[in-house]
């Protein structure tokens, strides 16, 4: 659980981290390029 005080900060560097994915960083989080692009179609 990530306390009160630094849920904010978290969703901020999750949100970040998810917008500065691709091909070439997508293995460090071991996620296939076809999630990354459904993820990515339904999130922008």
């Amino acid at each position: 659980m990530i306390p009160d005080d630094d849920q904010m900060k978290f969703v901020e560097v999750v949100e970040t981290e998810l917008m500065n994915l691709h091909e070439g960083n997508i293995s460090r989080y071991g996620l296939r390029s076809s999630e990354v692009a459904r993820w990515q179609k339904g999130w922008f």
